[in-house]
This record gives C-alpha cells, sequence and structure tokens, in this order.
C-alpha cells in the first residue's frame, strides 16, 4: 500500500511539474515586434525666444523597459527619424510577451546616457545656448494590450527653466556682464523604474547663459527645487557693480515649468512684470528690485561693542586653525594674564591693555567670513574704526595692525592693509581722545611678497583675521569698527 502511495505521490509531482512548464512556455511566448514613435510638438531644445524647436533627425533617446518577451531594454539607445525612433543597433529585436502589456520609460539628455540615474547640471551655463545641454526630458508609457502599433512617447521636461530680463536695469544706463542665480543643488538622480527624479547635493551658484548677444535676458536651466530667496539672483555690471534680489519667501521652481524674474534696479523706475512661455508651461512670474550689493566683512552691528558682546577666547595650542574654519567673529589673545582685553561701560568700547610690550602678548582680533572675500569682485575694503590712546605721548607706536591668518604662528600677508610691508604701525600724537581712522584692504595684495604677487585664485581665505596688537602697555579703546568693500563708481 504504502509503495503505491509513494508512486502516485510521484506520478501526482511530475503532473504539477508538467503543468507549470506548461505555463511557463505560454508566458513567453513572443509577440509583436515593439515600435516606437515621439510627439514631435514637444519642445526638447530651445534655439529661439518663442521655444518651437522640436527633437532633431538622430536625436538620442534611452529606453527601458519591463514585461517583454525573453529580453528587456535597458537603456536601449534609439534615434530619431522623423516621426519614429529607429534602433541603433539592430543585434536585437525586442517583442512582447505574447497579448501581455509591458511598460517603457524613456530620456532624453544632451545626448548621452545617464549613468546610474545620477545628472548634475552645470554651474556654468554662460555660454549662448549652453543651458540646453541640461534639459532632462523623460516619458513612459504602459501598453496594456498591445497589437502592434508603435507607442507613442510624448516627452516632458523635467527641470525647471530660469529666466532673468535685465532690460530694465539696462535702460537707466547699466550694462550687464553676467547674472548668477544662487543657492541651488545641482545634482539630480532620476529613477527608470518609476520615473521619479530625487535632487540633492550641497547649495552652489549657477551662471546664466545670456540668450543671445543682443538680449537682454539670461537663461538657465536647473533641477525643480525650492530655493532660499536670500541673495537668490545676482547680477553683475561691466564696471563691477553688483546688484542683488531677494525675494519675500522661499522660491519654488516646478518641473516642466518657466519661471521669469524681471528686475529692476535700485534707486530706479519699477518696470511691469511680463511672462511668456511656448512648450514649457508658464509659472508665476516675479517683479522684483536688485539691491546694489555692498559687502561687509565686519558690520556696523558686528563692529558696535556692548557689555554682550561675544569675545572668543583664543588658545594658540588648541586652536590651530588652518584646516579648520575658526567661527567669524571677534576673538582675544592674552600670553599675559595680567594683560586686559574687555568691555569698558564708560568708553563703550573695547579696551586691551598689554602688561608687556612683547608683539603677541596682547592680541584683539576679529575672524572673517571666507565667502564674503570670494564673493568679492573688486577685493578691495575700506576699514573704519574709532581709537583712543590713554595718553599724552607724542612719539613712539601705540599698537600696530595686520591682515593675516590665525594659526600657531600669525601669519602675515604683505601689503594688503593700507600698503603696508606686514605690519601697519599706529603711533601716539599726543591726542587721548577718540581719533576716526581709516585703511584700506586690497585682498589682489595678499600673499604679497617684496617681489613675488601670488596667484590669489589658490588662496581660500580660511581664519583671515583683522588684529589689533598693543606694543604699549597704555590704555588702548577701540570703537565702532566697520570694514565695507569699495563699490566701483
Amino acid at each position: 500500500m504504502r509503495k503505491h502511495i509513494i508512486l502516485a505521490a510521484i506520478a501526482a509531482l511530475a503532473s504539477f511539474t508538467a503543468c507549470s512548464n506548461e505555463e511557463e512556455e505560454e508566458e513567453q511566448i513572443p509577440g509583436a515586434e515593439v515600435n516606437f514613435t515621439i510627439n514631435n510638438t514637444v519642445t526638447r531644445a530651445i534655439t529661439n525666444a518663442t521655444g518651437l524647436t522640436t527633437f532633431g533627425e538622430g536625436d538620442k533617446v534611452y529606453i527601458y523597459s519591463k514585461g517583454l518577451y525573453a529580453q528587456e531594454m535597458e537603456g536601449v539607445e534609439f534615434k530619431v527619424n522623423g516621426n519614429s525612433l529607429t534602433q541603433s543597433s539592430t543585434e536585437v529585436t525586442y517583442r512582447y510577451n505574447g497579448t501581455k502589456g509591458a511598460t517603457f520609460t524613456a530620456y532624453h539628455y544632451n545626448n548621452t546616457t545617464i549613468s546610474d540615474g545620477n545628472i548634475t547640471v552645470g554651474s556654468d551655463q554662460s555660454e549662448e545656448g549652453d543651458f540646453q545641454r541640461y534639459d532632462l526630458m523623460t516619458a513612459q508609457v504602459t501598453a496594456s494590450n498591445p497589437t502592434g502599433n508603435p507607442i507613442n512617447f510624448e516627452f516632458k521636461h523635467r527641470f525647471s527653466l530660469v529666466k532673468v530680463d535685465v532690460s530694465a536695469i539696462e535702460s537707466v544706463g547699466l550694462t550687464i556682464s553676467s547674472v548668477t542665480i544662487n543657492n541651488v543643488k545641482c545634482t539630480a538622480t532620476w529613477n527608470s523604474d518609476d520615473n521619479s527624479i530625487n535632487v540633492s547635493g550641497d547649495a552652489m551658484s549657477v551662471i546664466m547663459g545670456q540668450f543671445g548677444s543682443s538680449s537682454k535676458e539670461f537663461w538657465a536651466i536647473i533641477p525643480a527645487q525650492t530655493i532660499s530667496a536670500e541673495d537668490l539672483i545676482e547680477v553683475v555690471t561691466t564696471t563691477n557693480k553688483v546688484y542683488t534680489y531677494t525675494g519675500t519667501e522661499n522660491v519654488t521652481f516646478d518641473e516642466g515649468k518657466m519661471k521669469k524674474f524681471t528686475l529692476r534696479a535700485s534707486g530706479f523706475n519699477t518696470v511691469s512684470a511680463t511672462i511668456s512661455a511656448s512648450s514649457w508651461t508658464e509659472d508665476t512670474g516675479v517683479t522684483g528690485t536688485a539691491d546694489e550689493r555692498i559687502l561687509e566683512l565686519i558690520t556696523a552691528q558686528q563692529g558696535t561693542f556692548s557689555a554682550n558682546t561675544n569675545i572668543n577666547t583664543f588658545n594658540q595650542a588648541v586652536n590651530v586653525a588652518y584646516n579648520t574654519q575658526l567661527t567669524e567673529g571677534w576673538y582675544s589673545y592674552k600670553k599675559n594674564n595680567a594683560s586686559k582685553i574687555e568691555y569698558s561701560t564708560t568708553e563703550a568700547g573695547i579696551l586691551f591693555q598689554p602688561s608687556t610690550t612683547g608683539w603677541t602678548d596682547t592680541n584683539f582680533f576679529f575672524v572673517f567670513n571666507p565667502n564674503i572675500i570670494r564673493k568679492s569682485i573688486s577685493k578691495k575694503f575700506t576699514l573704519s574704526f574709532k581709537r583712543k590712546f590713554n595718553s599724552s605721548n607724542t612719539s613712539g607706536n601705540a599698537m600696530r595692525m595686520c591682515i593675516g591668518n590665525i594659526g600657531t604662528d600669525i601669519n602675515l600677508k604683505s601689503y594688503s592693509l593700507d600698503n603696508a610691508y606686514k605690519w601697519k604701525y599706529v603711533g601716539f600724537d599726543g591726542n587721548n581722545g577718540y581719533v576716526n581712522m581709516s585703511m584700506q584692504i586690497d585682498f589682489n595684495k595678499y600673499g604679497e611678497s617684496s617681489t613675488v604677487l601670488n596667484d590669489i585664485s589658490t588662496i581660500d581665505y580660511t581664519n583671515v583675521a583683522l588684529m589689533f596688537v598693543g606694543v604699549t602697555t597704555e590704555e588702548i579703546y577701540i570703537k565702532d569698527v566697520n570694514i565695507k568693500e569699495v563699490v566701483p563708481e
């Protein structure tokens, strides 16, 4: 009996396996050949202000599939041929799996393949038409009941087109040399499975391209995202004046939409907003004022002292900072605890009084935000402050100042402060009241020796500071410190 049961079980299993094989064979029946067409009314590239250019002959499209017979498409290259797509390589003929449906996802991006779905738009799109290279377009179609008729792809723009109209700025006599959009994340990852896009990376600046040599518009393509409104757009004139536009709230750039900013320069007449688009969907236009930018290394607020002013204690043994950026702000270093660096309520300023005359005994300094120096086009600033020497001396040096890097040893940078070689000395003059001081800072000379001018493009300005150093044991007071960019005429 047991033998009959085992034989019956084997027979049943064999029958089940045969049925399963039959089902698998039925699932892999070659169906109709897959063919594609393309909706050529959708703009691919933009070669004129109306944006009417369609896909061109030979433009490349890459296709993925799910559900085909025998072999799936994995980024297979096709080329535009009229309204059809022709497979670049004919080694494989792709077919449906019987009458079962399939899903197709396609992309076009600068006629090149996308490695692992990662895309980074250029941070410099200043060359005419350069922005078009970054116009990612995708399409996804599901054929639920394939009949052999071609699949028609209708591509959509997946990034956002940004336009800045500067005609109002140029109408008042200013000539624009460059326009930049800031705070942009330039990296995106496209998923061919679900046609989704994820934007990532650090925020950076994108130089926009002028749309035609006589155009008053600058264009750029960026991944869709919401961007901080602060200093969103930066406009630079041929005389190196800088105007920045800051919105009232963060700005959202949507997929497939064009957002246009119509800017005017502060202090001039207003203009009305206009907006135009073709195959790009119109988005809300923005009209705003671009204010002239004047950078400050030490703002009036930072340089106005009070009992609440934060002065960091600098320890040379700990804060060796060539590779680590110190926080922007005021610092004190006292080699001898008998020295004084403190706020004076009576003078509404900072008292620093060395206990000895050693040049590193008592240092009071401000570490700059390096990004502010980098942003400056002229690299020139004016330092203003008030100083008071509580002495009637008429000769000798009271303090010296410099611009330099903070580290184990102060790394002086020659000629950058008032064209003085390393140190700028300030002497007694018999005046024991407050005296207004003004000095020039030129970072074009930062690092210059007596014979060699360093290439400032290689300097990262990490831990650059303005230093006040006492060289007397008399009381020294400092207040109302401000460092402001020199604005071109």
